[in-house]
């Protein structure tokens, strides 16, 4: 019996060891209808601020709309480096209002009809920055490291039918506390990584398994 229960604690030891090697996956998505018949020509749509960013923008803190820029042009040149074309944020902001599409949340259908309308776009990429904090120190040594997170959802056009979406929600684990997580980052985990980077990873991450999806 005595055995019995060792072997039974070891068997558990065992896979929580393994359960903290094997690393969660870079992002969490979802297909919800066939998604590769529309990855001809994407428009992504001006990125949302999550709550907390929203207010840091409305205090004038400028790092909120500079996170919302940059995750916009991370995802778009993501899109193009697979060979998709891509209609960037700017130009689909400026068809927004001149259709007079505006405030906090844009309908699907509507975005998608007029990037449609103004771009010829088969899909419309609509994102939302949910948390962006920059590394405190240097790729060295950081006392806090960077952590990101962020949503993105794509919709067909002119439909605005929902076809996939993805979340990435990470702040940056070292490599002595998660060897098999870190050694996916950029360097390989031997570094810490700006917010930008991190973003790019996670922008990365989601596009690839945009075009692999179904």
């Amino acid at each position: 019996m005595a055995w019995k229960s060792v072997t039974a604690a070891l068997a558990l030891l065992v896979g929580t060891l393994l359960a903290c090697l094997r690393p969660p996956p870079v992002i969490e998505h979802h297909s919800y209808a066939p998604a590769k018949p529309l990855l001809t020509k994407i428009a992504v749509a001006p990125f949302y601020l999550g709550e907390r960013l929203r207010r840091s923008a409305a205090e004038g803190v400028a790092a909120a709309e500079d996170a919302r820029a940059m995750m916009e042009r991370v995802i778009a040149e993501e899109i193009a480096a697979r060979v998709i074309e891509v209609v960037p944020a700017g130009d689909v902001k400026i068809a927004f209002v001149r259709e007079d599409i505006t405030g906090l949340r844009v309908k699907p259908r509507s975005g998608a009809a007029v990037v449609f309308e103004s771009f010829g776009a088969t899909a419309m990429l609509l994102g939302e920055v949910q948390r962006f904090r920059e590394r405190a120190g240097t790729k060295r040594g950081a006392t806090h490291p960077a952590s990101v997170a962020f949503v993105v959802t794509l919709y067909a056009a002119p439909s605005g039918k929902r076809l996939w979406s993805a979340r990435f929600d990470e702040t940056q684990a070292s490599f002595s506390e998660a060897p098999g997580r870190a050694r996916r980052y950029p360097g390989g985990g031997r570094r810490w990584l700006t917010a930008h980077e991190l973003a790019r990873f996670g922008a990365g991450a989601a596009v690839e398994a945009l075009v692999s999806s179904p």
